[in-house]
């Protein structure tokens, strides 16, 4: 592996893919095509990534007086002098760029490599390789250069691009900074104040969502310092990481300063000494598994390592507290050793030696915590005594905390939303999520959890108890339930932190509730009516409420002044309907300025705006007409709490993750309907209150949209859910 990544928001790291080593016969065709830049045999081919998280877009690269943005090379860049260009290969023909060194050329993009193509790592292409017309750039040094780009097993990081992978650049304020990519000798690019913006953002074109921005080849070393700006998908709110010194709105992160060189590291790693290097990358982020392939055959029994047959050692950086590594042989009775330097020696972790199964074919799991973010650590993995050494696969997953996936929006959120976690795993796969909100404003006091959830909550759940106006700081645990070898359940839990959007969770101000638009003054109702509450405008009905509170102040006529004092009745359940024959101390008939008020676990809320109505004879009667009742049943049942989430979405069409909660039935049809109006999932659960599931499918669902239908009583409601591959 030849990349560094480190995580912070959207931004997960720039990528630096060693893409090609340039020979003698690139030499000798460069040379007599004209290049005014020499190429030299051993040159490197750099690949610039920016990785970024789930539901981010790539919007620019830029430069400004107080955060330049400089690439530099201890040599000249190499233009192709053929099909060269200083930005945007994606204008050049995919007959082109087959031919001579175009396909090694430096310049800067916004996704694109080609016509109709965009770039990606060579470990992540899928199509194999353009190849190429003239025999040439068919080098293979293997070690962490990868595969090829040319030739027999070729990847050369071309997909296909659509116009969510690949944008034409849009520049701006270059001037001739960008001379030194396109035919004039120069090794440095600074850019003060412009940029190269992909406008409307894109998207990698694959799962790992990394957009490349630049391909530099030279025969010196790599540096650069980059400013990038993302957008979070949900919020449509853009994200400015700076290389340093970041002021208030701005975010940094350490990957966007490098210096890199084409040497691979040694591959002597028969001793700690020589520990080869895993860098860190998101496909070794648990539930994935990034498989490392070693041999112990001619390995030695290290004197650093406790057990006593061959062995290979590896280090890696932790990015957090706890780490799942996994090691299967067919052939060798596997040993799992972590060990942590001190001073000049290796000592082994409290619990760091794993061993619980034997024999030939076994494998091993070592589950740990308690290790200190950014401290690296060594992992010794081979044979148990007396064993021969062979061949192996060793994975090594990083077991991230979670966070908070939504910002707070603007105004705050309702009770009604979702509330979701960031994605470590799910429920299938061992992992939950505990939440703990502790209040820290708006009358928000003391600290409650909702623990063992899917990732994915209501915010109204009444175990939490939040209230409305409440400022919360949130954090997310992930828990870990994990097998080791022996079959034995390892619980492993990994602490969140209060940052980012965990930090200052914002709950919208109570929605204000008011007596119905059609039952006011000068309405005459019956006191066999129900007397019903609705949001004033702009509002939705709260969630949440555990009850309501009607005062009748009488007046004289309507719109008139009062005449007595106000008088409170509460209903017993969590709908705003209160019957007005069950008003044993009010007049038959009369006037009353009525204001309506919703009721919390956590104490009153606010009154509505006061509003008359006028009540007009018949005798008391506690029933409600049917086409009120119905009238209630839609609103209490669903338009007024019932709310539906589906989580991950989009989805990679294995699994969903359904969650809908305050629902007045005890039945729930859900249907899953494809393009083509075909049923892909029909059941049904029997709920109380509330529906939290994971479903399951037989086969992925194949890429495209999907109707997630939620049939509740007489009532459905539907929600979108789009599958990637």
């Amino acid at each position: 592996m030849c990349a560094t990544r480190a995580f912070s928001q959207g931004l997960q790291g720039i990528v630096v893919e060693k893409y090609y080593s340039a020979n003698a016969a690139d030499v000798a065709d460069a040379t007599v095509e004209g290049a005014t830049t020499p190429l030299t045999v051993g040159a490197t081919t750099y690949r610039v990534y920016v990785d970024m998280a789930a539901g981010y877009k790539f919007s620019q690269i830029y430069g400004s007086a107080s955060h330049n943005l400089t690439i530099s090379s201890t040599a000249n860049f190499f233009n192709d002098p053929n099909y060269g260009v200083s930005v945007d290969p994606g204008t050049v023909s995919t007959v082109n760029i087959r031919k001579n060194t175009a396909m090694i050329d430096s310049w800067l993009t916004t996704g694109g490599v080609a016509s109709g193509k965009a770039g990606c790592m060579k470990s992540e292409d899928s199509d194999g390789s353009l190849g190429n017309t003239d025999g040439l750039l068919a080098n293979n040094p293997g070690s962490c250069y990868g595969l090829p780009i040319s030739g027999a097993g070729a990847q050369d990081g071309f997909l296909n691009s659509t116009v969510t992978t690949y944008l034409a650049p849009n520049t701006l304020g270059l001037g001739s900074s960008l001379d030194v990519l396109d035919q004039t000798p120069g090794s440095s690019i600074t850019i003060t104040n412009g940029g190269i913006a992909a406008l409307g953002g894109i998207v990698g074109p694959t799962g790992s969502n990394m957009v490349l921005i630049g391909q530099f080849t030279t025969s010196g070393s790599l540096s650069f310092t980059l400013n990038v700006q993302l957008i979070n998908v949900a919020t449509g709110d853009p994200e400015n990481y700076v290389a340093s010194s970041p002021v208030a709105g701005e975010l940094t992160h350490p990957s966007l300063t490098q210096t890199v060189t084409g040497t691979c590291p040694s591959s002597n790693n028969d001793s700690p000494n020589g520990a080869t290097l895993v860098n860190y990358s998101t496909n070794i982020n648990f539930p994935n598994c990034y498989p490392i392939n070693g041999n112990t055959s001619a390995g030695s029994d290290s004197p650093e390592s406790a057990a006593t047959g061959p062995d290979s050692w590896y280090r890696f950086v932790a990015q957090s507290t706890a780490v799942s590594i996994t090691l299967s042989s067919a052939i060798v009775d596997d040993v799992i050793e972590l060990y942590q330097k001190v001073g000049s020696n290796y000592v082994l972790m409290p619990g760091g030696s794993e061993n619980a199964s034997s024999g030939a074919g076994d494998f091993e799991r070592l589950n740990y915590t308690g290790l200190t973010p950014g401290t690296t650590y060594y992992i010794s993995v081979g044979a148990a005594s007396g064993s021969t050494g062979g061949a192996f696969t060793l994975c090594i997953q990083n077991l991230m905390p979670s966070g908070c996936s939504y910002a707070v929006p603007v105004g705050g959120f309702g009770l009604c939303n979702a509330y979701k976690a960031v994605y470590r795993g799910s429920t299938s796969q061992g992992v939950t999520y505990d939440f703990n909100f502790t209040g820290i404003g708006g009358g928000a006091s003391g600290t409650t959890t909702l623990s063992g959830t899917n990732g994915l909550i209501t915010l109204s759940n009444p175990t939490l108890a939040l209230r409305y106006g409440g400022i919360y700081n949130v954090q997310v645990n992930v828990n870990y339930a994990l097998q080791n070898s022996a079959g034995s359940t390892e619980n492993i839990s990994v602490n969140g932190t209060v940052s980012g959007n965990c930090s200052s969770v914002t709950i919208a101000a109570q929605p204000a509730v008011e007596v119905k638009l059609a039952q006011r003054c000068p309405a005459s109702l019956l006191r066999s009516n129900y007397l019903i509450g609705t949001p004033i405008a702009g509002n939705s009905y709260p969630c949440g409420a555990v009850s309501y509170s009607y005062e009748f102040t009488p007046i004289d006529a309507c719109g008139g002044t009062t005449t007595g004092l106000g008088t409170v009745y509460t209903t017993t359940l969590p709908n705003p309907y209160l019957g007005l024959g069950n008003l044993p101390y009010q007049p038959t008939t009369g006037a009353w300025r009525v204001r309506i008020r919703p009721n919390f676990s956590y104490g009153d809320g606010s009154f509505g705006p006061a509003q008359d109505i006028l009540v007009a004879n018949t005798a008391a009667s506690s029933m409600i007409p049917e086409g009120e009742m119905d009238n209630a049943h839609s609103k209490s049942g669903l338009e007024m709490v019932a709310k539906a989430a589906i989580y991950p979405n989009p989805s990679n069409g294995e699994m969903l993750n359904i969650n809908i909660t305050d629902v007045n039935e005890e039945v729930i049809d859900v249907k899953i309907v494809n393009q083509l109006g075909q049923w892909v999932y029909n059941n049904q659960f029997v709920v109380d209150g509330s529906l939290n599931t994971t479903i399951h499918f037989d086969q992925d669902l194949a890429s495209g949209l999907y109707m997630v239908e939620f049939h509740i009583g007489n009532y459905v409601m539907t929600e979108r859910v789009i599958v990637q591959e």
